[in-house]
């Protein structure tokens, strides 16, 4: 997360950390982000309860079948869902939607489930589903120790997010795309989808989506050698080198020994 820097550096990481909170509070509805299965804050779970208590009963009857059948898509992406709603229901049950430590084993459970459901090689995978977990993933990165966990969820949102751009190549499901890679360290692919994203947008929404994505790609940029630079500081530390740094949690606001 965030280094324990001074002045235009440290502002700087606050500045990206605050745009991903910024993201995940769908801000980016002009980008059709946001909105739907494939936007960062999609598939919320309806008529739910503050501990999830019928999507885990949902899930612990899906654990049951899986240990017979351990490899059954059918019922793996089920298990996903179940405990993605658990983990949106109570999100939406605490002040402020606050995603805390239950919703965030919900959250990994889930996303240990969509892993499962795609080695059993799926064709094709589950699009919405992939949508979804691609906005766990994200939640996930939002929610981790340390800088590493989080590029490790962000790549795995955006191979998620792929599927969902793969299948629906529009403005919304691209420039989600887009983002993740950013922050995953995939340029490329970003460019690529922000591409996609300029040649299908029209007007003053055409200039409005590059400016924006041209802004996150120069964020994720800064984050990518601020991680680099605070890996090779820990390489340093573990050889006997002084002056490890600590990495502060610009969402909780606490500091934290490592990625």
């Amino acid at each position: 997360m965030l280094f324990e820097l001074g002045g235009k550096r440290k502002r700087l990481i606050q500045v990206i950390y605050a745009l991903l909170a910024m993201l995940m509070a769908g801000s980016l509805i002009f980008l059709g982000i946001g909105t739907g299965a494939g936007g960062i804050l999609g598939g919320l779970g309806q008529n739910s309860s503050s501990s999830g208590g019928q999507f885990t009963q949902q899930a612990d009857d899906l654990d049951k079948k899986l240990l017979a059948q351990p490899n059954n898509p059918k019922y793996l992406i089920s298990l996903f869902r179940a405990r993605y709603n658990a983990a949106n229901s109570i999100v939406q049950s605490t002040s402020g939607g606050s995603v805390n430590t239950d919703a965030v084993q919900q959250y990994q459970e889930a996303v240990d489930a969509w892993d499962r459901y795609i080695k059993t090689g799926p064709k094709p995978p589950d699009a919405n589903g992939a949508g979804l977990a691609a906005n766990a993933f994200f939640t996930l990165a939002q929610n981790s120790a340390g800088g590493n966990d989080a590029r490790n969820q962000a790549i795995s949102a955006a191979q998620a997010q792929k599927i969902v751009a793969d299948t629906r190549p529009a403005v919304g499901p691209l420039s989600t795309y887009a983002i993740y890679a950013y922050f995953a360290g995939d340029f490329a692919a970003g460019d690529t989808a922000a591409a996609k994203v300029e040649s299908i947008s029209s007007g003053t929404k055409r200039k409005a989506a590059k400016k924006q994505l041209d802004d996150i790609r120069k964020q994720a940029k800064q984050f990518e050698k601020q991680l680099t630079a605070f890996n090779k500081s820990q390489a340093k530390g573990a050889t006997g080198a002084s002056g490890a740094t600590q990495l502060q949690n610009p969402l909780s606001g606490g500091t934290l020994g490592g990625p």
